[in-house]
């Protein structure tokens, strides 16, 4: 069973397989739940403490970079209890460093079974270090991490060259419009995979991955550069609009709220986004002093460079394609060609960027772009009109971290149909106050989280109902993250509370009674709740099993089907603003 790592803020979730309420004594006494209001980034492993495994948060680094390495490994409640010694080591054996569960020693949570240090290596050069943890006596397996020296001319030479052969090889399959038929995907991608093979063979790249179900390939060159292939599905654009006739009215303005359209694929795909200029009108002509507008910035100048201007007291809009990757997550996609000189070489080793696998060499933007570039956030809105863009929390959880208040995104690669008229009749419902008599006080306009259900009615609840076609698959859905009742007005008026802010008042009130269930197969165990934060219950949690055929789940009650295996429960609000996992032994 393989585990991800998920960005989160510890402002956003109280804990992801941490022992918050844990029943086991010995977790209890430790917890030490993260301090409201620490404004910190952090990447929450999720790690099975039954399959000793160690993750490292950057599997590639620069040389020029001098940032520790973090490492972290779990414990089963029993070995935590017994005191069983955790070390980390080299690949010759050496104990390099102690391993703390303590909530110091970079460590983020003391007593969650999580054991952690940190590590500097030395390189002498281009290099790569393996390291394991010693459990009680237990090697894991090993995590290794790739230094890369500079990137040079040369290096973008080979790119280019490799990115014209797999341009050969898509050409093959491309039909008169410059689409790959669904009917010929998994070929292309096939002859993509085994072309990465023989550049892995020849050493020209240290890795790749064939994500078929996400239409992509990713490949990471030896130069350090990590290449993209993908390709989005001819889409019609389809779909009437929904605009709406508003009337200003008195909103209270201390602020100016800042709007801006981003449309990348202007000439490729003209139609994506071609009602932003609809959209923002909505927004200027009801709140009209209040509004600054930027227009829709489109084509090449929507590149990784915008996200340096995004700020506070924005509404971003962004219409263009998306990917997902399960170790990068998900990623927008421009039409900006690579250039070396606009980036710094962490960017480009540490995946915060990927450079597409074609001739034209498009770059696309990842979470860690956003960490690392994007500004302070307040009272801002992102909209992301890309496939995938919420498939998990991680891109969503980039921009919340700076402080953003609410981003919308979609679940799945979604029909552009759907997510321009989404766009739009969410932005004019969001414009309108609730009735007509309402005298125009901020919390008379419909929040995120009310528009939304009403423009369900008009758009489906997801993007199959009006725009299924020919190619019927798993419906992409609207997903909100972050703060529910975000409204225009409120923002204006200054009265909007940040998703920080929310999940400060109620930090840590999301528990599970255990974090380590033992069940008989055939028989059944239930994972209790014990708190919820204000205003959830138990209609607002999914409950999800990793692997349905080891146990499964239902409100909680867990059942089990194969002895002598073990899985995983994970169950969050409907917002993914809080979750909790517990991991599961069949007996």
């Amino acid at each position: 069973m393989k585990f991800k790592r998920i960005l989160i803020s510890t402002l956003l979730i109280a804990s992801v397989t941490s022992s918050t309420g844990c029943s086991s004594d010995f977790f209890a006494k430790k917890t030490n739940n993260p301090q409201a209001g620490a404004k910190q980034q952090v990447y929450a492993p999720e790690l099975d403490p039954g399959v000793h495994e160690l993750i490292t948060d950057q599997r590639f680094k620069s040389l020029e970079s001098d940032e520790p390495l973090r490492f972290e490994t779990a414990v089963t409640p029993e070995e935590a209890e017994n005191g069983t010694a955790v070390e980390l080591r080299d690949n010759n054996g050496k104990t390099i460093s102690k391993m703390y569960d303590d909530g110091s020693h970079s460590d983020r949570i003391a007593g969650d079974g999580i054991y952690t240090c940190s590590y500097k290596p030395k390189p002498n050069g281009e290099e790569t270090f393996s390291y394991t943890a010693n459990i009680g006596g237990e090697e894991t397996k090993p995590a290794s991490v790739r230094y890369f020296d500079k990137i040079t001319k040369q290096d973008i030479k080979d790119m280019q060259g490799i990115s014209q052969k797999a341009s050969d090889i898509e050409s093959k399959y491309l039909d008169s419009e410059g689409y790959v038929p669904e009917d010929k995907k998994e070929d292309v991608l096939d002859e993509i995979g085994n072309y990465a093979e023989e550049l892995k063979q020849s050493g020209e790249a240290v890795e790749y991955r064939v994500n078929k179900q996400y239409d992509n390939v990713i490949i990471k060159l030896s130069s350090g550069i990590t290449m993209v292939y993908d390709n989005p599905t001819k889409e019609d654009a389809g779909g009437e609009s929904s605009t709406s006739d508003t009337s200003g009215g008195r909103i209270y303005s201390v602020q100016k709220l800042n709007v801006k359209g981003y449309q990348p694929f202007s000439e490729t795909d003209p139609h994506f986004g071609d009602n932003l200029p609809d959209v923002i009108n909505n927004i200027t002509s009801e709140f009209s002093s209040d509004i600054k507008s930027n227009g829709v910035t489109s084509g090449e100048d929507a590149s990784p460079q915008v996200v340096k201007t995004f700020g506070a007291n924005q509404v971003i809009f962004w219409a263009g394609h998306g990917g997902y990757d399960g170790n990068i997550h998900s990623y927008l996609c421009t039409t900006s060609e690579f250039n070396k000189d606009d980036y710094t070489e962490d960017d480009v080793i540490e995946d915060r960027l990927l450079v597409e696998l074609k001739k034209s060499n498009t770059v696309r933007i990842t979470s860690e772009y956003i960490n690392a570039h994007c500004p302070n956030m307040t009272d801002s809105y992102v909209y992301l009109g890309s496939c995938h863009s919420l498939q998990d929390s991680v891109l969503a959880a980039s921009f919340i971290n700076k402080d953003c208040n609410v981003v919308f995104g979609f679940s799945n690669t979604v029909r552009i149909a759907y997510t321009d008229l989404m766009m739009e009749v969410l932005t004019s419902l969001m414009c309108q106050k609730r009735t007509s008599n309402l005298t125009g006080y901020p919390v008379d306009y419909y929040s995120i989280d009310e528009a939304l259900q009403k423009a369900k009615m008009i758009c489906g609840e997801n993007d199959m109902v009006l725009f299924a076609g020919d190619n019927p698959r798993d419906p992409a859905e609207p997903v909100i993250m972050g703060n529910r009742n975000y409204r225009f007005a409120e923002t204006i008026a200054g009265t909007n509370s940040n998703a920080s802010d929310l999940a400060e008042l109620t930090l840590g009130s999301f528990t599970i009674d255990t974090v380590a269930l033992y069940v008989d197969a055939g028989s059944n165990a239930t994972i209790g709740i014990q708190s919820f934060p204000d205003g959830y219950d138990k209609s607002r949690l999914i409950w999800t099993i990793d692997d349905d055929k080891v146990a499964t789940v239902n409100n909680g009650i867990v059942h089990g089907i194969q002895s002598q295996k073990h899985t995983r429960v994970v169950v969050r609000t409907d917002d993914g603003l809080y979750t909790q996992a517990c991991f599961v032994y069949v007996r």
